[in-house]
């Protein structure tokens, strides 16, 4: 394990089952939940091991709404993710840890912005074109690609959502991966991480198929942005004292 504890992966377990949890019940959520806490337990799980455990919370996810999918909705928005990819990719080759973690505190607040916003932004090919590359910019730098997806989608129906985000979580998610792995950001030691985490996500995913009909999306909003906005600050603040 290195230079992680038994207790930081305990941790880490955690993080990734709230994660999984809250977007295996309203349709996002995952690296927002679980990112900015595990850059807090360790930055080796940011940002290869947590998308590899995202990869299979979408895999999951996409399962079980897969009666709701709708591919053509999200081909523009690959089309933009595939060169935020790598425009992403070739940012975190170049900066330190220090940097990188400044980074990920600031685009985390960015996303949480983002997400509670509430601004309407129609389903054009230009806003999905646009909210694909932002999208894979975020989540291949700090694995949190989601809320620019979602303020697109943010109207329709749970099921319909849910899958919606899932395929498109599911496709870029390994764009994102071939991308670090290009670069040489993903390798072996990313990879055993990543399946460490994995059990955590079962659970969740496992956990949230119960709560689907019951939970209400916009009550436990709140709940996400605050805990992801108060990691993010977390993570720059530990820089810049410690």
């Amino acid at each position: 394990m290195g230079s992680i504890s038994i207790l930081q992966l305990s941790l880490a377990y955690l993080a990734v089952f709230l994660g999984a949890f809250v977007q295996g019940s309203i349709g996002f959520g995952m690296a927002m939940i679980a990112a900015p806490l595990l850059m807090l337990i360790h930055t080796d799980f940011i940002p290869g091991p947590i998308l590899l455990a995202s990869l299979l919370t979408s895999i999951m996810v996409s399962f079980r709404e897969r009666q709701h999918s709708e591919i053509g909705k999200i081909k523009w928005m690959i089309l933009g993710r595939i060169f935020g990819n790598l425009i992403g990719a070739g940012v975190i080759v170049y900066i330190s840890v220090e940097k990188f973690t400044i980074l990920f505190g600031i685009l985390v607040i960015i996303a949480v912005l983002l997400s509670a916003s509430g601004l309407h932004i129609p389903i054009s090919l230009k806003n999905m074109i646009f909210a694909g590359l932002l999208s894979g910019f975020m989540g291949t730098t700090v694995s949190i690609g989601g809320p620019p997806a979602a303020l697109l989608f943010q109207h329709e129906k749970g099921p319909q959502f849910r899958a919606t985000m899932a395929n498109y979580f599911l496709i870029g998610v390994i764009l994102s991966l071939l991308s670090l792995a290009a670069m040489g950001k993903f390798g072996f030691k990313e990879l055993f991480l990543g399946f460490c985490l994995l059990p955590g996500v079962f659970l969740g995913v496992y956990m949230s198929q119960h709560l689907t009909k019951k939970l209400d999306q916009q009550a436990i909003r709140p709940y996400v942005l605050g805990l992801s906005g108060i990691s993010g600050l977390l993570a720059i603040v530990k820089v810049l004292i410690f």
